[in-house]
């Protein structure tokens, strides 16, 4: 702009209210995208322990068709993530037998021993505290050797672990929050009190 005796200069005069909104506004801005960072870092954190939760299923195949018969204790981990097992517990007949997982041997004569199952064609395998089943991983407990393996040994062995075994398995998923347990066999426990 300009008129008769040159160009006009316009002065601009800030107000009051202009120095407090350049200082805030940005800090607003600021803390509105930390809450925002952290929302969704908290939801990430759930969606991963939801797809990360952790089941095991207890398997017991007792088949007399099968060539050659079978009989089968397993656990399988039907979870989207791993589970890992916290502890491992062992009832002949009511009465809990006590698990040393520094000594698997011992234990599971101790556990087969009353039922006298002992030299008899089963394979045990060790159950230890923090073993890892991934999603899809089956772990074979207990099974009777191919070789010994008939209709009649597979029936009464059977009929045996049904009536007077019991065995719970306790696990959590890997962030150690949604924990469980499976088990098998007769003995109802109501609520297992399985350790983190």
């Amino acid at each position: 702009m300009s008129n008769e005796n040159g160009p006009t200069k316009i002065k601009i005069v800030q107000g009051a209210w202009e120095k407090p909104v350049q200082i805030w506004v940005p800090i607003i801005i600021a803390v509105c995208a930390l809450s925002f960072s952290y929302l969704a870092l908290r939801n990430a954190k759930k969606y991963q322990e939801l797809s990360n939760f952790a089941h095991l299923d207890t398997n017991y195949i007792h088949d007399i068709y099968e060539k050659p018969p079978n009989l089968t204790i397993q656990f399988t981990s039907n979870g989207n993530g791993v589970a890992v097992i916290t502890e491992f517990q062992a009832y002949v007949d009511g009465a809990q037998v006590q698990y040393d997982y520094k000594n698997h041997v011992e234990s599971w004569r101790n556990i087969l021993s009353p039922l006298k199952l002992l030299k008899q064609g089963l394979i045990v395998n060790a159950m230890d505290k923090q073993m890892v089943l991934g999603k899809g991983e089956k772990w074979k407990l207990l099974y009777l050797s191919e070789r010994y393996s008939t209709v009649d040994r597979v029936e009464r062995f059977a009929e045996i672990l049904k009536k007077r075994l019991t065995i719970v398995v306790c696990y959590c998923d890997i962030f150690n929050k949604n924990c469980s347990y499976t088990k098998f066999g007769s003995k109802d426990f109501g609520n297992v009190a399985c350790p983190k």
